[in-house]
C-alpha cells in the first residue's frame, strides 16, 4: 500500500484569531478511509478545505504522491484538483438542472454528451438513484439529495474523496446508509476516504480515527 497523502506539521491561523490548528499530522496510505471529529470550530472542514487546495495554510507541509501541494497547485492545479473529489455540508446541485445534467456538469469540458450520460448513469446506478436522473432537487429527498451531490464528487473518479460531514441533518438509519455506501465505494473502488463528522457512532473496519482538540489532532483507536 503506497503512500498517497501526507501532512506534516501543518499550522493555520485566521487573522484577529487564536491558532485554528498548530502542528497537524496525518499520512495517508492509498485505498484508506479516515475519519476526522471535532467540535464545531476546531478546523475539520478548513483542513478539508487546505487538502483541496481552496485554502490556504501558515506553516507545515502537504504531500500528493511524494509531490509538494503548494508546488502542484502553481503548476498543475487542474491535475491536482481532478484526482480530489470534494463534498461539503450543503448541497451545490443547480435547481434548474434535473440530476443527470448536474452530474454531466462535473466531466462536461472532457466527454462528448453520450460518454457523459454513460459515466453519469454508471455512478447513478452505484449509488442507486439512477430512476432520479431526470428529478430536479426540489422533487426528491434529503438522502437523496445527499447521494446525488457525492454522484457529482466522484464523477471524475477521483483518488481521494473528501466528505465534510455527509451524513449531517440525517436520521441515523439513514445517516449509517449513506456511510455505509461511501464505505462500498472505499472498498471496492479502492478510493481513499477523507470525512469530517459529528457522528461518533460512525465506525468502519480498518478505519483511522482522529480527534482535532486543542488545536491538534489525535489519533484514536476505538474499542
Amino acid at each position: 500500500m503506497s503512500r498517497q497523502l501526507e501532512v506534516v506539521e501543518l499550522s493555520k491561523k485566521f487573522p484577529g484569531r487564536d491558532p485554528l490548528f498548530e502542528g497537524l499530522s496525518m499520512q495517508v496510505d492509498e485505498g484508506s478511509f479516515h475519519i476526522i471529529r471535532g467540535r464545531s470550530g476546531s478546523g475539520k472542514s478548513t483542513l478539508l478545505q487546505i487538502i483541496m487546495g481552496f485554502e490556504n495554510y501558515d506553516q507545515g507541509q502537504i504531500f500528493f504522491e511524494g509531490k509538494n501541494l503548494k508546488e502542484m497547485l502553481r503548476s498543475t492545479p487542474l491535475h491536482y484538483q481532478k484526482s480530489i473529489g470534494y463534498m461539503i455540508q450543503n448541497n451545490i446541485l443547480l435547481p434548474e438542472l434535473n440530476i443527470l445534467d448536474n452530474i454531466t456538469l462535473g466531466i462536461f469540458e472532457e466527454f462528448e454528451w453520450r460518454d457523459r450520460v454513460e459515466k453519469a448513469f454508471n455512478i447513478l446506478d452505484l449509488l442507486g438513484i439512477r430512476h432520479l436522473h431526470n428529478r430536479y432537487i426540489n422533487e426528491i429527498s434529503g438522502g437523496e439529495l445527499r447521494r446525488a451531490n457525492l454522484a457529482l464528487a466522484i464523477i471524475n473518479r477521483p483518488k481521494i474523496l473528501l466528505l465534510d460531514e455527509p451524513t449531517s441533518n440525517l436520521h441515523s438509519e439513514l445517516a449509517k446508509e449513506i456511510f455505509s455506501l461511501i464505505g462500498k465505494l472505499s472498498k471496492e473502488g479502492g478510493m481513499t476516504v477523507i470525512m469530517s463528522t459529528h457522528d461518533r457512532s460512525l465506525r468502519i473496519q480498518n478505519g483511522h480515527y482522529y480527534e482535532i482538540e486543542n488545536q491538534k489532532m489525535v489519533n484514536r483507536k476505538l474499542g
